[in-house]
């Protein structure tokens, strides 16, 4: 045991309040992991609540297939106008159908691509192993990697890959296809509100 001489106040208030600090430093230490583990859950939570609202929004949205599809509502615009009118409303009747309609060319661009499909799940299987080690270092050879680190390795290493497999390409082509699609579809499919409401503007103007 270690015998301490305490001849004053001083000295037995100076011993307290230095105990008391480093208890305090080792209990704050504990905490501000505690509450930042804490708010990182919290964080990754309402993140993951506001993700399947959207979904749920967007699902409820989605309108039938048959009707989407439907070869009799197909016609020519009459003019750039009418087919920018249609356009605008078709996005907001449709949008739901046209985010599935690119997801669906995504998904073919990504299985079309062996190489791009393997720097994906290489990428995304590395992100998901340091994001479930919830923020612990990594040590590789000896160093240890913060997680920001850990990240700036996984974005290395998948550059290359990503290059490799002309990620910017299929980017491109993705956007390319999804945009001329949409635009084809929404501009000839005729929504019912908005004929309705162009043919009762040209009585209007005839009378």
């Amino acid at each position: 045991m270690l015998h301490v001489k305490l001849t004053t106040l001083e000295d037995v208030l100076f011993i307290v309040d230095a105990l008391s600090s480093a208890d305090y430093n080792l209990i704050s230490d504990v905490s501000k992991e505690e509450i930042i583990y804490h708010k990182e859950g919290e964080e990754s939570d309402r993140k993951g609540n506001e993700f399947f609202n959207w979904i749920k929004k967007k699902r409820m949205k989605l309108k039938p297939w048959t009707e989407f599809v439907n070869t009799k509502t197909l016609s020519k615009p009459k003019d750039m106008g009418h087919a920018g009118r249609r356009i605008i409303k078709n996005l907001d009747t449709y949008q739901a159908n046209y985010i599935i309609v690119c997801l669906f060319l995504s998904l073919y661009c990504i299985i079309s691509s062996p190489m791009l499909l393997f720097a994906i799940l290489i990428s995304s299987a590395a992100c998901y192993y340091i994001s479930r080690r919830s923020g612990q270092k990594l040590t590789i050879a000896g160093r240890e990697f913060s997680v920001a680190e850990q990240y700036g390795l996984v974005l290395t290493v998948s550059l290359p890959l990503f290059f490799f497999a002309s990620a910017g390409s299929a980017v491109f082509w993705i956007i390319g296809a999804s945009v001329f699609i949409v635009t084809l579809h929404a501009s000839v499919t005729e929504p019912l509100a908005l004929d309705d409401e162009i043919e009762l503007n040209e009585v209007k103007a005839v009378t």
